[in-house]
Parts: C-alpha cells; sequence; structure tokens
C-alpha cells in the first residue's frame, strides 16, 4: 500500500522487496535490466517531481520542531562514521531510538534518489552503494512513513555566482577545520599492508576523533613506491625537527580529504534548512568549527 511520505522510488523499492535482500552481491543479481531501469526512471521522476521539504512554495506555520540534520546526525551520510555495514546499522538504530526525542520532523537529503541518479562503474558497485542505504532505510522506514524523518532534494540548480561563493566557503570552512585537525594533534603512519603487497597511509586524532576500537581512522591504500616516498618524507622532517603533522603536499591531499569525509557538505545542507523553514542541527566539533569560519 502507497505512503504519502515515502518518494516514487522507494515504493518501488518496498514493493519490490528490495529492504529484505540480504547483501550487495544478491542485490546486484536481483537488478535485472527491467528492474534496474525502472529504478531509474522513478529516480528521475522523484527528482523532477516530488514535493522536497526544500521545494515548498511556503512553510505552513506550525509548533512542529522542525529540523534539517547535519552530516555528522544525518544517519544515511557517510560524513564522521565508520563506514562499514554493521556499525552504520548501530547508527541508525540509535538514531531511530532518540531522534522523536529532540524534534518533531528531520529533514535529511533524500539518499536512494541520489544513489540511483549517481554514475557508477558497473552494476556491482552500485549495488553495495544502494544496499548501504537501503539497510539504513529499512531502520528508519516506520519513522519515514510516519512523516517524522523527511526527505530533501539531492539536487538543486544555482547560478554560477552562487555556486562559486558556496567552494569559496567551503573551502574556507575545511581550512579552518584542518588547521583545528592538526592543531589537535593529527597523526600520519605509512605502514605495508597485510597482504605485503601495498602501502597503507592512515591518519589519527583521538582527540577529535575518539579513542578504543570505534576511534574514527582515515585509511589510504597506496602503492610501494608512493608509499616509500612517504616515509622518506616523514622521517626527513623528523630529522629536521619537524611534526610528522606536517605533510608534504602529496600527503595534504589526503589530509583534507580525510577531513572533508570527516565535514561532509555542510554548506549543502545549510541551504536546505534555509529553503525548508528548518533549524540546522549540528553533530559534531568539526562541523561546529566549520559554521565557526562562516561568521
Amino acid at each position: 500500500m502507497a505512503n504519502v511520505h515515502l518518494t516514487p522510488v522507494v515504493q518501488l523499492i518496498v514493493d519490490e522487496g528490495l529492504l529484505e535482500i540480504p547483501g550487495p552481491e544478491v542485490l546486484a543479481k536481483r537488478l535485472s535490466r527491467g528492474l534496474l531501469k525502472d529504478i531509474e526512471d522513478q529516480g528521475l521522476h522523484t527528482l523532477g517531481s516530488w514535493p522536497y521539504e526544500d521545494r515548498q512554495a511556503s512553510v505552513a506555520s506550525s509548533t512542529a520542531f522542525r529540523a534539517t540534520l547535519g552530516p555528522v546526525l544525518d544517519p544515511f551520510s557517510a560524513a564522521g562514521k565508520c563506514t562499514s555495514i554493521p556499525c552504520r546499522m548501530v547508527t541508525a538504530a540509535n538514531f531511530a531510538r532518540s531522534v522523536a526525542l529532540y524534534v518533531d520532523e528531520a529533514i535529511v537529503t533524500d539518499p536512494i534518489t541520489s544513489v540511483v541518479m549517481n554514475e557508477h562503474r558497473s552494476r556491482k558497485v552500485f549495488a553495495h552503494d544502494l544496499y548501504l542505504s537501503l539497510q539504513v532505510l529499512k531502520t528508519l522506514l516506520p519513522l519515514i512513513q510516519d512523516g517524522v524523518v523527511r526527505f530533501a532534494s539531492p539536487a538543486r540548480g544555482v547560478c554560477r555566482h552562487c555556486m562559486q561563493e558556496r567552494r569559496r566557503l567551503t573551502e574556507e570552512g575545511l581550512g579552518y577545520v584542518e588547521r583545528l585537525v592538526r592543531e589537535s594533534g593529527l597523526r600520519i603512519e605509512v605502514s605495508a599492508r597485510r597482504d605485503g603487497k601495498d602501502g597503507q597511509l592512515s591518519l589519527f586524532c583521538p582527540k577529535l576523533f575518539g579513542k578504543g576500537p570505534h576511534e574514527i581512522v582515515g585509511s589510504h591504500r597506496l602503492s610501494k613506491d608512493r608509499a616509500k616516498a612517504f616515509v622518506s618524507s616523514l622521517k626527513e622532517k623528523k630529522r629536521a625537527g619537524s611534526s610528522a603533522a606536517e605533510p608534504s603536499e602529496l600527503l595534504n591531499r589526503y589530509v583534507r580529504t580525510f577531513v572533508s569525509s570527516m565535514v561532509g557538505d555542510v554548506m549543502y545542507d545549510l541551504q536546505t534548512a534555509g529553503s525548508s523553514g528548518s533549524t540546522f542541527l549540528s553533530g559534531s566539533r568539526l562541523e561546529t568549527a566549520f559554521l565557526a569560519s562562516l561568521e
């Protein structure tokens, strides 16, 4: 039975039983060409016609507390979270138990249409990305059907000037957050992978990202040659009395990628909050630092 709070593509996915599929490999096999085309068609229809929260001509006066969730609070977003399926499921379950205690309506960027509309290298990659979002969707489905969790558009048009301004503010904000991470004891390690074939670049900051078994660690696979070059660079800086948290230009790119993955697209969610007449809720010190840089 159709639900007024489910987008057309989500309704199709529910009707096809895709929420019950046990793994991404099975999902890849289930996505026949016909079904995949139906999902893509419904994704386009959803994107073009669904009345997203940020597309309402006017927001009705209400005593309900409406909040747009920042990337870290958003259970569908990978920002600031472990990306493994078990950890994401725990995060979603914790969110489902607590969200209604704090807000009447929680607005998140439509995750399913976003995955469907993105380009993917193969059906296998698409199935993996979709499966993770479907598992979170399955956990939150009762809240979505009740209208507690609501969707905002995953894409919106902006003029060249506004896009350039958004990119400028994003760069300034990420730069500010990166300095905070470095000053908080960012540690960079390069080591051999267990398979012995390549290297591993790891970034740690226990002060900001926790300690123990659930500490968030940035991890990048490196070729042997690149790993050796990084090790040499870090050793030279140590001999020169520099901190290992002051990497070469190439290492800087990895640090920025890590910081960006921990913050997410705050500017997009801020625009969602403004367009939907809701309050923006931040869920991490890094998001708060990003927002502080905009003042």
